[in-house]
């Protein structure tokens, strides 16, 4: 059981996924009047909009909705702690395959450490590991191709 408020709870799953459905609402000032701007993608959150801005966010549970509320500044903070816990796992890589459809079409991106396997289905989330490992030096990655 973790110990995450629901703001919390949201903004991991955003973290997680490449689009939000259903989009959150940011609330701006522009020129003294309240503004309503929804926002689809988790990453024009961080690229758009300044860490003061609010956002508006329902997180669907089993039972319930909840209408959850945060900041980009928390957010961008969620990213990056991820990222660093991230980027600490991938030091102990030992092997990367990249699995492709039969035509070439990217499928998932297995990342084998020490300790655990991490599979991701997301291109943009595979590119950014890819990055990451390149980063660290680790440059073989094995492409695989699936039937």
């Amino acid at each position: 059981m973790n110990d995450y408020t629901p703001a919390e709870s949201y903004m991991h799953c955003m973290y997680e996924s490449e689009s939000l459905n259903p989009p959150v609402t940011v609330l701006l000032v522009k020129e003294g009047k309240a503004v309503t701007e929804q926002v689809s993608y988790p990453e024009a959150l961080l690229r758009d909009y300044p860490d003061d801005t609010k956002v508006l966010g329902v997180l669907r549970t089993e039972f319930r909705s909840l209408q959850v509320e945060f900041t980009v500044g928390e957010y961008r903070a969620l990213v990056k702690q991820r990222d660093e816990k991230l980027l600490t796992r991938l030091k102990t890589v030992k092997s990367v395959v990249k699995c492709v459809g039969p035509r070439g079409g990217f499928r998932s991106l297995r990342v084998v450490c020490e300790d655990s396997s991490i599979s991701f289905g997301s291109p943009s989330k595979a590119e950014k590991v890819v990055c990451m490992l390149e980063s660290l030096g680790f440059h073989s990655i094995r492409e695989e191709r699936e039937r």
